[in-house]
């Protein structure tokens, strides 16, 4: 949860916002269902990249041609993601909260434990 944490707020902070087009839909299949992620085309100063996102549903988010504001590393421009909620804090919004939990556990079953 801290490593999701901070590569998104590096992203967040850091990130040089781009437009990038979806050229295409990546399908993925597990267990029987299909989801699809977009794979945007970007130019960051003068270069050409494609980034497919980490994201994928069904039905799929996006279609060929939407254009959608990316952040890209601007020290490893073939790094990027999209400048969403869903794609920068999900992971972190979900796993942060599960963590504390686990570690008052780790800590707090001891402690009742060697109370009683």
């Amino acid at each position: 949860s801290i490593w999701f944490t901070y590569t998104s707020y590096i992203f967040f902070t850091t990130g040089v916002e781009v437009q990038g087009t979806v050229v295409r839909m990546e399908s993925s299949n597990s267990d029987g269902s299909t989801t699809y992620s977009p794979v945007f085309s970007y130019t960051y100063e003068g270069q050409q990249y494609e980034y497919e996102s980490i994201n994928s549903s069904y039905p799929p988010s996006n279609k060929v041609g939407d254009v959608e504001t990316l952040l890209v590393n601007p020290a490893n421009p073939s790094k990027a993601r999209q400048n969403s909620i869903w794609e920068l804090w999900l992971l972190p919004a979900i796993l942060c909260p599960v963590s504390i939990f686990m570690l008052v556990l780790s800590f707090g079953i001891p402690i009742l434990v060697r109370r009683m």
